[in-house]
């Protein structure tokens, strides 16, 4: 007895990428891996000359190409020179930007002690972009090293799981080591800053917004319910504080479409 195969279709899951720069809109989507693959692989043959045997190239690596196609990247949205100054200098890191829009914040080296030794320290790019989706699903965040063929000696991006159910902030954590000389580094525009992997077989569909600033605020909105340093004693507690209260809503909002005198919003 045969039995007939049931194609069922995965279901789809929106990701809805907010920016209040115009320019970050127009130029520099957050947007799937594939349409950022690495300029030199592009122009890399299948084929490396003049060997013999024939010997094909990374042209055709099953791994570099699922890492892109699968992933979802966020690109540089400037130009940036970078200098990790020598060991004993103060700053020990400074930059210049193509635009007033870049800000940065950092983590002390304190925090982190055991794995940034005297020497190293993290700076936090203040990314114009937040993501959201209503499905409770985590996103790897990783370094785009085959993006980074001329910086990642200099620079380093630290890796993450984050879910954009419960968090909506697209921060990045550099991290630089200081050594006895000037190190320096240009971050063209829309080089691969990091790339994410969502933790699903079901297909990604990004939708853009072009919001006001007021508007793109409301993405933080739920910080607003919840005294950050008082009664959260670290960056865990916030989180999972936060996940509870937007269980919260949601099951608030379930009640809301089961009543019959419901008549939306």
């Amino acid at each position: 007895m045969k039995f007939p195969f049931f194609f069922i279709r995965s279901k789809e899951i929106v990701v809805d990428c907010f920016t209040h720069l115009d320019y970050a809109y127009d130029y520099a989507k957050i947007d799937h891996g594939s349409k950022y693959l690495p300029e030199w692989w592009r122009d890399t043959p299948t084929v490396v000359p003049n060997i013999s045997p024939e010997l094909v190239s990374i042209k055709h690596c099953t791994g570099l190409i699922e890492y892109y196609k699968r992933g979802i990247v966020l690109p540089a949205w400037f130009t940036m020179n970078l200098n990790i100054n020598p060991i004993g200098s103060d700053p020990a890191w400074e930059y210049e930007t193509s635009n007033a829009d870049v800000t940065t914040d950092s983590h002390m080296s304190a925090q982190f002690a055991g794995f940034a030794g005297n020497d190293g320290h993290n700076i936090k790019l203040v990314s114009p972009w937040t993501m959201k989706t209503n499905t409770d699903l985590s996103f790897t965040w990783t370094e785009p090293l085959w993006s980074m063929p001329t910086t990642h000696k200099q620079i380093s991006v630290l890796p993450a799981v984050v879910n954009y159910k419960y968090t909506h902030a697209t921060e990045l954590n550099l991290f630089v080591r200081q050594t006895k000389e000037l190190q320096t580094c240009r971050i063209e525009p829309f080089s691969p800053l990091a790339i994410m992997h969502p933790m699903t077989e079901n297909p990604i569909r990004l939708v853009h917004h072009l919001v006001s600033i007021q508007d793109w605020n409301r993405s933080f909105g739920i910080d607003k319910l919840l005294f950050r340093r008082r009664d959260v004693k670290d960056s865990a507690q916030m989180y999972r504080t936060k996940k509870k209260l937007v269980a919260e809503v949601d099951r608030r909002n379930q009640i809301g479409r089961q009543c019959p005198f419901h008549r939306g919003d």
